[in-house]
């Protein structure tokens, strides 16, 4: 033999001149800057994740304005992280199905219980369902006439108005729904 062998390796013969030769005569294009290639559902994303969390920290803001106050900023982002976790762990889970061929839960549904296990905790410590929000508001109303927060006392306030109004007109509908001589 003479000269230098040629080493093969994974990517079939290469002549250590020309560097390593593409397996099979071809390659793919390199990946490029935010790329998805790899993503099965997002859930496990710090991209796919701070995305969807952005828009549902901007949900709460719009629904539940107390939540704005720093006290809560924790509180507002882990809420976020753990839904927006669970609703893209629930949407790969709906294509999918909740039961593999011998029919057995798969395992992206024990750690969908457990996002959504989180994220109901933190709504329900933000106020964010209507019986948490009433014990929230006394609390906050508690707290804001303690420490003389005129600004969260009428932040309180607003949403008491806001609150009221929105059952009034709930209450017209049901009326006008019931009365026969409106129709």
């Amino acid at each position: 033999m003479v000269g230098r062998p040629v080493r093969t390796g994974r990517g079939g013969p290469q002549d250590p001149d020309k560097g390593p030769t593409p397996a099979r005569g071809y390659s793919w294009q390199p990946f490029t800057e935010g790329n998805v290639a790899s993503v099965r559902h997002g859930a496990n994303s710090p991209r796919v994740l701070a995305e969807a969390a952005a828009r549902i920290v901007e949900q709460v803001y719009a629904s539940a304005p107390w939540t704005r106050a720093d006290a809560f900023a924790w509180k507002v982002a882990r809420f976020a992280r753990a839904e927006a976790a669970a609703r893209a762990r629930w949407a790969w889970l709906s294509e999918r199905g909740f039961v593999d061929d011998e029919g057995s839960e798969v395992p992206g549904w024990v750690r969908w219980v457990r996002e959504e296990a989180s994220a109901a905790a933190a709504e329900e410590a933000l106020g964010l369902s209507p019986q948490s929000m009433a014990k929230l508001l006394g609390s906050l109303t508690a707290v804001a006439t303690a420490t003389g927060d005129d600004d969260a006392l009428e932040s309180l306030r607003s949403e008491g108005r806001r609150i009221l109004a929105a059952r009034a007109l709930a209450l017209a509908a049901e009326d006008d729904d019931d009365d026969p001589e409106a129709a």
